[in-house]
């Protein structure tokens, strides 16, 4: 941030975004979050540079067809930075080193593309103190933990894929508990995170109904979220969204991040389409095929559905199995749970 600021002259009108602090591969990450909200707070507070709210940069991303979570370019991000008002706009990347992190930030001028500052810093960050800690226990990441004494359990019929995450079928509703560093997306462990526990149920036909009926309680500490997807694609393939296994995802996500200050109910189909935000009131889930039209509704307390999203994939409706899946994500604290206290299919219990 020193840098920054020394350089201050420099930047057209004094304003100043902050982006996103990706891996090296461009893909956002809990603790570049972490960095990004700590730079943003630090620079406000500095009183040298005017800071341009991030929401006004996403809508200058979204306005130009980019991304708003990483892999933009930095000729794009000047773009954004310019139509959002900034003269310079802050981002770069965050690397696991010998138990730590290194920072490699820098200031581009929206302007020239041209770059004001740089700085390469070391950091200890701990997901556990939220977004205001950057100094942490180093990051050197624990085996797989062992899970409670009592082993994962799912509903007669349904299946289990071993990982991160804690779930249980206990007076007829499948509590799941979410664990540090889980994904659901991924079936092998990838730059530090672990793959996450599902649960699955195998459905048939092409013209079905299923409600979901759960209840959430979300820590939201470094971002975590509950998924319920219906996914198509190869038998006995792994049915992480996306997968390569996979023909088509369409899921309902529950999802809270502090840093960000996101509370939200989620809906977007894999791959290719754009993620539908609805309230943090969202309990009731309505999924629909007909044919090769999947269409997802939500409610709250089993009524007042809206259509959240609806996509036609004849792909997705050819592929061998189709399955209602459970996940969850988390990169910061363990600890927030669903519970899913009934699951339908065409108006019969699935557990």
């Amino acid at each position: 941030m020193s840098a920054i600021l020394a350089r201050v002259s420099d930047i057209p009108d004094g304003k100043i975004a902050v982006y996103d602090i990706t891996d090296t591969d461009g893909r956002p990450s809990p603790e570049g979050r972490l960095v990004a909200e700590r730079l943003t707070s630090r620079l406000t507070a500095s009183g040298g540079v005017r800071v341009i709210e991030r929401r006004r940069l996403e809508a200058a991303l979204k306005e130009l067809s980019l991304s708003a979570a990483g892999a933009v370019d930095e000729a794009g991000l000047a773009r954004a930075g310019f139509l959002s008002g900034a003269g310079a706009v802050v981002t770069g990347t965050l690397t696991e080193l010998n138990g730590g992190y290194e920072l490699n930030a820098r200031a581009v001028n929206v302007v020239t593309g041209d770059i004001i500052s740089a700085a390469t810093v070391p950091l200890q960050i701990d997901m556990r103190e939220g977004p205001s800690a950057m100094r942490l226990p180093p990051a050197r990441l624990p085996a797989h933990p062992a899970a409670e004494k009592e082993a994962p359990q799912a509903p007669p019929g349904w299946n289990l894929w071993p990982g991160r995450g804690k779930a249980f079928f206990r007076d007829g509703a499948i509590i799941y508990c979410t664990e540090s560093r889980q994904l659901d997306n991924a079936d092998k462990p990838r730059s530090g995170y672990y793959p996450g526990l599902l649960l699955e149920k195998e459905i048939a036909g092409k013209k079905w109904e299923l409600e979901i009926m759960a209840d959430y309680d979300m820590k939201g500490i470094g971002g975590q979220w509950f998924s319920v997807f219906v996914w198509l694609g190869k038998k006995g393939a792994h049915p992480h969204r996306p997968s390569p296994g996979g023909s088509l995802a369409v899921t309902a996500s529950r999802q809270k991040d502090t840093g960000y200050h996101h509370d939200f109910f989620g809906f977007a189909y894999e791959p290719g389409g754009d993620m539908v935000r609805f309230g943090a009131e969202i309990n009731s889930l309505r999924f629909e095929r007909d044919g090769d039209l999947f269409t997802i509704y939500a409610g709250t307390d089993g009524k007042d559905y809206r259509k959240a999203l609806s996509v036609f994939s004849p792909k997705g409706g050819a592929a061998e199995s189709q399955r209602l899946v459970l996940g969850a994500q988390a990169f910061g604290d363990p600890g927030s749970c669903a519970v899913y206290r009934s699951i339908k299919l065409n108006g019969k219990p699935l557990f």
